[in-house]
């Protein structure tokens, strides 16, 4: 069970994160818009740091790996029968 929560966490990880980190900053992008600048008052975007700094929450990829991992949890306390049971740990 334990060697199994950790390679689906592995997965995860290296699945999720460059397009989590791409997606989260897209919708960011889309909610906060520009930012006109005090000096020149042109319009320019808003930087990673200050999206970040702006919007202060848990990241995408950490709650759809906890969503997962909650999800792992559920599968594994079904009986051997089920099938989704049977996926989880590669039972034919």
């Amino acid at each position: 069970m334990c060697a199994i929560c950790c390679l689906f966490c592995v997965g995860v990880k290296l699945g999720l994160s460059q397009w989590g980190r791409v997606f989260e900053g897209r919708v960011l992008r889309e909610i906060f818009g520009a930012e006109k600048e005090e000096v020149t008052g042109d319009w320019r975007k808003v930087r990673n740091e200050e999206l970040h700094d702006l919007y202060c929450s848990p990241g995408v990829i950490r709650v759809i790996t906890l969503r997962r991992m909650a999800w792992v949890g559920h599968v594994a306390r079904m009986g051997e029968k089920r099938d989704a049971y049977k996926v989880l740990v590669c039972i034919p």
